[in-house]
C-alpha cells in the first residue's frame, strides 16, 4: 500500500547486479517491474480478477490507480543512473490464495499472472521457453508451447512432404 516503501535497498542491490551483468557480459540486462498487492490498492473492494462484477467506474479508478504505480515504479527505478532506461516493462499483479485445513482453495485473486509469465516467456531464447514453462507448472504455458512446437513440426513436415523423397517426413513427424 506503500508503493516504494524500503525500495532503496532493493534498487541499491539491483544497480549492483546490473553492474556486474555488464561487466561479464558486456551489456546491461533489461528489468521487468512487477508491482505485487495491486487488489490492496484502493478502492480495495474491488475485485481485479472478476472485473465482469464490478462498477465500470470504480474498476476504471482502480486500474487508473494501477497504471499510476506502475508508473511509479518505472520512474523510480529509472532515477537510478546504473538502471537508467532499462525497464522493458512494468506489471502489476495480484497473487492472493489461501486454502483452508484441508487443503482446499477458500480464496484465490490472482491477476495478471499469466500475462506476466506469458511476456518473460517470449522474452526468453527459445531453448529456455520449454524448460521454463514446465518450470512454471501454468498449463496454458505449456499448451503455447506445445502449439508453438507442433505448428513448427507441421510445417517442416510439410516442406519435406513437398519433396519426392519417400519417407523423409517420418523423422519429424515421429519426434
Amino acid at each position: 500500500q506503500e508503493v516504494d516503501a524500503a525500495i532503496d535497498g532493493d534498487l541499491e542491490a539491483l544497480s549492483s547486479i546490473a553492474a556486474h551483468v555488464k561487466q561479464m557480459h558486456g551489456h546491461r540486462p533489461p528489468i521487468v517491474g512487477v508491482v505485487t498487492h495491486c487488489d490492496l490498492l484502493e478502492p480495495q473492494y474491488v475485485r481485479l480478477h472478476q472485473p465482469e462484477d464490478e462498477d465500470r467506474d470504480e474498476l476504471q479508478e482502480k486500474q487508473e490507480r494501477v497504471e499510476a504505480v506502475q508508473s511509479h515504479l518505472t520512474d523510480k527505478i529509472d532515477s537510478y543512473p546504473a538502471l537508467a532506461d532499462a525497464v522493458v516493462r512494468t506489471f502489476g499483479v495480484a497473487l492472493y490464495q489461501s486454502w483452508d485445513a484441508q487443503g482446499r482453495r477458500r480464496a484465490d485473486t490472482r491477476w495478471q499472472v499469466e500475462a506476466l509469465v506469458e511476456y518473460l516467456l517470449t522474452q526468453l531464447p527459445d531453448e529456455a521457453q520449454v524448460e521454463f514453462a514446465r518450470l512454471s507448472r501454468m498449463q496454458a504455458l505449456q499448451k503455447l508451447i506445445a502449439n508453438r512446437l507442433t505448428q513448427s513440426t507441421a510445417m517442416v513436415c510439410a516442406g519435406i512432404a513437398a519433396t519426392p523423397t519417400p519417407l523423409a517426413d517420418i523423422a519429424p513427424i515421429t519426434t
